[in-house]
């Protein structure tokens, strides 16, 4: 319970601060207004690539929708803001600089501006990101 009200205050504070974006920008972009939206219905990974979804996008902030299936992994890159990382289902290895972290259904991880990290599923996993 805490975790879903944790993950509400996180989406609302995220539509509050910015604009939401009202059209569509990329193939992988969805409107977010006045609708209740099924992340499972919009990212599939397939059996040689994770997939993502651009769920909401503004000057502000940017939330995205990643699906993996097992050992499939982001590759290390940094990005210029702290990023969160949220698991809503499966488990993943999170590489940040030096260290490794087992992110698991139901907890988040800050990613840190300009520190690398990687993203290893371990099982099939549904992570959001906010950044």
């Amino acid at each position: 319970m805490k975790m879903k009200i944790m993950l509400c205050s996180l989406f609302c504070a995220a539509f509050f601060y910015g604009k939401t974006q009202t059209t569509q920008t990329t193939q992988n972009s969805i409107i977010m207004e006045n609708k209740i939206v099924k992340i499972n219905d919009l990212v599939k990974a397939t059996d040689e690539k994770f997939a993502l979804a651009k769920l909401a996008t503004t000057e502000n902030y940017n939330i995205i929708a990643f699906d993996f299936k097992a050992k499939q992994i982001l590759a290390k890159h940094t990005t210029p803001v702290d990023a969160f990382l949220m698991s809503l289902k499966g488990d993943a290895l999170v590489t940040i600089g030096e260290n490794e972290y087992t992110l698991k259904t139901g907890e988040f991880l800050k990613l840190p501006a300009e520190i690398p990290h990687e993203v290893k599923a371990i099982t099939n996993c549904n992570l959001i990101l906010v950044k």
